[in-house]
């Protein structure tokens, strides 16, 4: 398995059990191709969900505030 591969299964994991949570308003993968990390976008900052892991699958995750995103 690739890195692109573990990330992609990393964050399929995180979407599975965040999919729902109404602080989340997307997750993604970052980074250069060495140095991959899962990316949590939030509405709030201050609102990170508490189960939110530091490390999903070896990679990192990071948050950023971004609001909420919908169709326009």
């Amino acid at each position: 398995m690739t890195d692109i591969d573990a990330a992609r299964a990393a964050k399929r994991e995180l979407v599975e059990r965040f999919a729902d949570d109404p602080r989340v308003s997307g997750i993604g993968i970052s980074g250069e191709p060495a140095n991959l990390v899962i990316k949590v976008n939030l509405v709030n900052a201050y609102d990170v969900p508490e189960d939110l892991p530091l490390k999903v699958l070896g990679f990192p995750v990071h948050v950023e505030e971004v609001g909420r995103i919908g169709a326009h």
